[in-house]
């Protein structure tokens, strides 16, 4: 069987959220990817040590979605298009 204890109303408040503080890194790496006007162009994206595929291509993504261009990721290449 339940048991029902009574508590204070606070218990039922949505948490605040954190703050939502951008990331240097992720600034250049979005004004990098602002530039990006012609579906030709090509960019070679070099892993660094210890950082795994998925989180670069999630990064870039991520950015991507903030510069408002569309990326094509693939194994060896990173290619660009703009949304226009």
């Amino acid at each position: 069987m339940s048991t029902f204890r009574s508590v204070d109303a606070s218990v039922l408040e949505r948490p605040a959220k954190p703050s939502s503080a951008i990331d240097p890194a992720r600034t250049g790496m979005v004004a990098k990817l602002s530039r990006i006007t012609d579906p030709s162009v090509v960019y070679h994206v070099s892993e660094v040590e210890g950082e795994n595929a998925a989180t670069v291509r999630g990064r870039l993504l991520r950015a991507a979605r903030v510069a408002r261009v569309e990326l094509a990721v693939g194994s060896h290449r990173i290619a660009a298009a703009c949304w226009g």
